[in-house]
């Protein structure tokens, strides 16, 4: 009797297993809006900082890991877009006032992780989501930067694939992401200087065209 409750154990367990492991990753387009919040009293810098980002942001993930990032409403020397590459691992951003783009080798990371923390329940979009924060320095300058990241996501809805994202280094994305596992429904980044929100407004789960991912420099 014990044998065969073991054996039914582990075929269960077995079961489980192969439908995590063969559970699609989210394709389709997350939208957010963009809150700026100043930190210190150089309207010039802030009003720069603002425009960089813009109001808006588009973000497009495909099923192999790749996605784009999209800022429709950022100012003439703001962002356009950022695309990673996942089997490239490479990352490679458009500037608004530039004609060419700037790459990323995304196997590289020359930050230092400071501390990592949960974070309390938040709902966002109608959604418990968890919270998750990581510190990170960049001891290059003077002083040394610090930036802290935070990440609000669900468990028990769109799900991200952490082993396409293994080699991600940059920003320790692949750190954030083996944590997550999910599209971030809220993001803050806080610079110390200023601080950027990006909360989600809208979900549309569908097939991406190829042409999105496409690097043309």
């Amino acid at each position: 009797m014990v044998k065969q409750l073991l054996i039914i154990c582990f075929i269960f367990l077995l079961t489980c297993s192969m439908r995590t492991n063969t559970q699609e990753s989210f394709e389709g387009v997350l939208t957010y809006k963009i809150t700026f919040t100043p930190k210190n009293p150089n309207e010039k810098y802030n009003e720069y900082q603002r425009k960089k980002y813009g109001d808006t942001l588009n973000l497009y993930i495909s099923k192999n890991g790749d996605y784009r990032r999209e800022y429709p409403t950022s100012g003439e020397m703001g962002f356009d877009y950022y695309i990673y590459l996942t089997q490239a691992n490479k990352a490679y951003l458009k500037w608004r006032n530039q004609d060419t783009l700037t790459p990323f080798d995304c196997s590289k990371n020359s930050l230092q992780l400071k501390s990592e923390t949960e974070k309390p329940v938040q709902t966002i979009h109608g959604v418990a989501c968890k919270g998750y924060c990581i510190s990170l320095v960049d001891s290059s300058g003077r002083p040394p930067q610090v930036a802290i990241l935070t990440y609000y996501y669900p468990t028990n809805k769109e799900y991200l694939d952490p082993s396409l994202y293994k080699n991600h280094n940059e920003f320790f994305y692949n750190k954030i992401m083996s944590k997550i596992q999910a599209p971030y429904y809220k993001h803050i980044l806080d610079m110390g200087r200023y601080e950027i929100a990006f909360e989600l407004v809208k979900t549309e789960k569908k097939k991406l065209p190829e042409e999105l991912f496409r690097v043309r420099n």
